[in-house]
């Protein structure tokens, strides 16, 4: 009996440590953007949110972006430059001085030539400063993810055929190079969600044959990923995702699968705490399920919204919470 006993506190304390804590944040809705967008890119720096691109009401992407400020909670709508071509599932990222940002998705058929975009620019909101760099080597571009620091931006995970590329962008250089794989590394995956969070890189979820819960870091002097603590819940792609001065904040997403039974769209908001390596639920979207939405962090707090619902039409709201 007291072996028995033994068991069952210790698979009691098992289950205890799976479950993430739960701690209710309030949700406070902004102004509304000028209209819903769905795949799109989007960045923060100083007080300023910018939405790239993106598929919007009519199903068409879209050659401006919408650019919110925090300190007035308002919105404004700029033109993107000529060269750069309209465009869903992008990657964007910052160094905190300059958004690096491209590659994604042209539109129409998936397996037509020209349709994976594989330019790659520099964006300097002090100067509205637009900078064509050197093209991403590889036509893995939808989807994918991408971090940056004062020397570098990496970029990868992005899709045309699952793939685990890792490329290293030279900001001195101008110039791609491969990271070889060594030790762990994520798998073959699309439509992961990443951040950077107090200098370090965090990404996971995805799919490939079936949703991920798989957390990890990319640890640049290693050149290699490590495992972190797995997501709550079932696993999810096209989840929103962005970072405050201490957490990682995942919103929303996508379980992929048979949409009578076993598929739906998650409501959730998931807080990551680097310092612990575990994981909160915050509460739920306002709005109800979403996927394909964006989130970005300034200072302590996360702006998150737009991207479409389980039935497929876009939201046309925008929130903030506090870290």
């Amino acid at each position: 009996m007291k072996v028995s006993r033994c068991i069952i506190c210790c698979l009691a304390s098992m289950l205890a440590a799976c479950r993430p804590t739960e701690v209710k944040v309030e949700v406070h809705e902004c102004a509304a953007p000028p209209e819903g967008r769905a795949v799109a890119m989007s960045f923060a720096l100083d007080s300023t949110v910018y939405v790239v691109s993106g598929r919007n009401a009519n199903g068409k992407y879209v050659e401006n972006m919408l650019v919110y400020s925090a300190r007035t909670d308002s919105w404004q709508t700029k033109d993107l430059p000529e060269s750069f071509s309209e465009r869903g599932n992008g990657v964007a990222c910052t160094n905190g001085q300059a958004a690096y940002m491209g590659l994604g998705f042209k539109g129409g058929d998936i397996y037509e030539a020209g349709k994976y975009l594989r330019d790659f620019w520099r964006y300097e909101p002090k100067t509205d400063r637009w900078t064509r760099l050197a093209d991403f080597p590889s036509e893995k571009t939808a989807a994918a993810i991408a971090f940056a620091d004062e020397g570098s931006v990496w970029v990868g995970f992005g899709f045309k055929g699952y793939g685990d590329e890792w490329w290293r962008y030279s900001i001195a250089d101008d110039r791609w190079e491969a990271v070889s794989k060594t030790g762990s590394w994520p798998s073959r995956l699309m439509s992961m969600a990443a951040a950077s969070c107090e200098g370090r890189f965090f990404a996971g979820t995805g799919f490939h044959t079936d949703c991920r819960t798989e957390w990890w870091e990319f640890v640049p002097s290693a050149n290699g990923w490590e495992r972190r603590a797995s997501l709550p819940r079932k696993g999810r792609q096209n989840a929103a995702c962005g970072a405050t001065s201490q957490c990682v904040w995942i919103v929303g997403g996508w379980h992929n699968g048979d949409p009578l039974t076993t598929g739906f769209h998650f409501q959730d908001i998931l807080c990551y705490q680097p310092e612990s390596d575990s994981w909160q639920t915050c509460g739920v979207i306002p709005c109800g399920p979403t996927e394909n939405g964006v989130a970005c962090g300034i200072g302590r707090r996360l702006y998150f919204g737009l991207g479409e619902s389980d039935m497929q039409q876009l939201h046309q709201h925008w929130y903030y919470i506090e870290e």
